[in-house]
């Protein structure tokens, strides 16, 4: 990420200069490229954000589901709710 944005104000500062001299098509083409890279980590973040939220609330449903208890004296119960009951199960360890 830090050379990307580096890379970018390489790069205004490559449009100035370009401006400076009279060559308005390759400013525009570097501002091109830089509202791409720009848009490219946009994009990036946004879909790893979405990622998280979506496993986190994959995360949430999983554990309203099973909720585990130790209710259980010789291993441990849990309580598994279903969206037409409640159940409780008792899982024993050998």
């Amino acid at each position: 990420m830090t050379l990307l944005n580096e890379q970018i104000a390489i790069d205004a500062g490559f449009i100035k200069i370009e401006l400076e001299n009279g060559n308005l098509g390759r400013a525009l083409n570097f501002r091109r490229q830089k509202d791409h890279r720009e848009y490219i980590l946009r994009s990036y973040f946004d879909q790893r954000l979405a990622a998280v939220k979506k496993l986190e609330e994959l995360k949430d449903r999983w554990n309203a589901k099973f909720v585990l208890h130790s209710d259980c004296a010789d291993g441990m119960t849990s309580v598994v709710i279903t969206s037409t009951s409640i159940y409780h199960r008792c899982i024993m360890y050998a």
